[in-house]
């Protein structure tokens, strides 16, 4: 149960970060305090940490560089955002059994397109 627990708790934090993040195009970037939200979200696991990244798309297909993406994705195509947030966190099950390990180390990963 307590590993489910933590397990819950990271996704939701990655959720909550990747929703802060998928706001505006400039919160987006906000990569300090997209894992601030993060952090927050799951105060009850130990030794937590968050990873925010972004990445663009052309409407009309493949991937690019958000950078570049006013060059390489001609209008009329249109520029979508992402914002994916990686969370990770190690959990003392406590109790402890032969064969497993002392302590697991769990992830959640959550991945939003950035409001228009």
């Amino acid at each position: 149960g307590r590993l489910a627990y933590a397990a819950i708790e990271l996704s939701n934090a990655a959720r909550a970060g990747a929703s802060y993040g998928s706001l505006t195009h400039i919160k987006a970037s906000d990569f300090a305090n997209i894992r601030l939200v993060s952090t927050k979200d799951a105060a009850n696991v130990t030794g937590m940490t968050a990873t925010a990244t972004n990445f663009c798309a052309c409407s009309t297909g493949g991937t690019i560089t958000c950078s570049t993406a006013l060059t390489t994705c001609p209008s009329p195509a249109r520029i979508i955002e992402y914002v994916q947030v990686t969370t990770a966190g190690t959990v003392d099950p406590l109790f402890h059994y032969p064969g497993l390990p002392r302590t697991f180390t769990l992830r959640g990963n959550a991945i939003m397109r950035v409001e228009q």
